[in-house]
């Protein structure tokens, strides 16, 4: 299970990539609902979480969905107040629980806020509500202890420091991680320093036997499995799988892009359909780098004169599992071997696009490589 794919609105891929063994597991949404088909995704193997998205509850700025509004457990939030109140806080935490496993959740993710300050109650409450969430479902499912922290708080040692002690210490072994990168556009992360506290954190809670999955991830969780990362997801409107808490106070969600991607597993990124992916892929194949040959892919996305949106979504979850696959298969110590090999594939990639004059905008450009180069 080293990835999943985190559906939001998009859901009409998964039973066919579950069928085909291209994925392994799914993180639902609460605030978007599930497909009406979780029972037969189960029932031939998928592993399926229901991220609460607790956080909207927590701050005035973020507005809910209807889908939210209706939740059960959403009566019961009562603010800072409710969660100091060991018997309330409780209450919460076992309604969101019912939603999830209303859901069809074969595991479940405990209520969370936003860490904007380690220093702060947030936290606190955050792994108050996953002791609770241990305790009530008894060992019947596992609990992933949801933990959502801003990305500049993770850059600050000291706060680091202060959070993975306080994590550490608590009775918690599986970590449904979220991190605000802080960072506009559609790219991959690229801020060299996010990715370094990544690492480090990634590195201390595995080492004290901490299960970590990172949500909204992007293709920056392949990287991090050479830190010892369990699983990662990610969504498929590009590379947009970071929750951006900036636009989601200014209503904007997560800040679509309005124009069709494609994943190019040379680059590690996503290009414009309409503007880029054909010379892009002309380019590379002439230089022998091998675009994809993913059975969406072959027999749909690039076969067609029109671009398929639904095979290319369902192209990037599939060569996500493939890369997540190949990268865990490989001993420990030798992933970092690995890692730096896909890094360094990806910049000679868009080193022959850059020689060839094809030029890419911001969020399809290579900032992202360079960022990982340093950081690896």
């Amino acid at each position: 299970m080293p990835f999943l794919v985190q559906a939001g609105h998009e859901q009409f891929y998964l039973p066919e990539l579950i069928r085909n063994n291209d994925l392994e597991g799914i993180i639902l949404q609460i605030a978007h609902g599930g497909p009406g088909n979780v029972a037969a995704l189960r029932s031939q193997g998928a592993l399926v979480l229901v991220d609460p998205q607790t956080y909207k509850l927590a701050d005035p700025n973020v507005s809910l969905t209807r889908r939210m509004e209706e939740q059960p457990f959403v009566p019961l939030w009562s603010g800072e107040a409710g969660l100091r109140d060991a018997a309330r806080r409780a209450a919460f935490v076992e309604k969101t629980l019912e939603a999830e496993v209303e859901m069809g959740a074969s595991d479940l993710i405990s209520p969370y806020v936003l860490v904007e300050d380690a220093t702060g109650r947030a936290l606190e409450y955050t792994l108050e509500m996953a002791e609770d969430a241990r305790k009530i479902a008894g060992g019947s499912r596992r609990v992933w202890a949801g933990i959502f922290v801003a990305g500049s708080e993770l850059k600050r040692q000291r706060r680091r420091e202060q959070l993975l002690n306080s994590v550490t210490s608590s009775s918690i072994d599986h970590c449904y991680l979220v991190v605000d990168p802080e960072q506009a556009g559609n790219g991959p992360i690229s801020d060299e320093h996010l990715i370094g506290a990544l690492r480090h954190v990634v590195q201390v809670l595995e080492s004290n036997d901490i299960r970590v999955m990172l949500g909204y991830s992007d293709p920056v969780g392949l990287l991090l499995m050479a830190d010892g990362l369990s699983a990662f997801a990610s969504g498929v409107r590009a590379s947009l799988r970071r929750l951006r808490m900036a636009a989601q106070r200014r209503g904007g969600g997560g800040g679509r892009t309005p124009y069709a991607r494609y994943y190019v597993p040379a680059l590690m990124n996503f290009v414009r359909v309409d503007t880029e992916l054909r010379p892009t892929i002309a380019r590379l194949g002439q230089s022998g780098t091998a675009i994809c040959g993913c059975r969406y892919c072959r027999g749909g996305v690039l076969a067609r004169p029109q671009f398929d949106s639904a095979d290319g979504a369902r192209h990037y979850v599939a060569r996500l599992t493939e890369d997540a696959r190949s990268v865990s298969a490989v001993n420990q110590a030798d992933r970092i071997v690995e890692v730096r090999r896909l890094i360094r594939e990806a910049g000679d990639a868009y080193q022959v696009l850059d020689q060839a004059g094809i030029a890419l905008g911001g969020d399809s450009g290579p900032d992202h490589v360079r960022a990982w180069m340093k950081a690896f």
